[in-house]
């Protein structure tokens, strides 16, 4: 109902057929609306989006593509 209120959107696995959508609906929203949504596939791209925007520890592992290399560099600090 008010999407300025919102401060990011992220559509996550959506299907095909929802880019076709949005690239129809985009140029009728506003700038600053447009520059708070992501759509991202599942991949490489989706987990760090994922983690850049909601933080590594609030991120389900079993969502990530690759839950085994996100932020780990291997001597227990995360980062996204």
């Amino acid at each position: 109902h008010y999407p300025q209120r919102s401060f990011k959107t992220l559509v996550i696995n959506a299907p095909t057929w929802f880019d076709m959508v949005y690239k129809i609906v985009k140029p009728l929203l506003r700038e600053s609306t447009k520059e708070k949504i992501t759509i991202v596939k599942r991949g490489p791209k989706q987990d760090t989006t994922l983690v850049e925007v909601l933080g590594i520890d609030s991120v389900p592992r079993e969502i990530l593509y690759d839950s085994n290399h996100v932020g780990d560099r291997g001597d227990g600090v995360v980062e996204p």
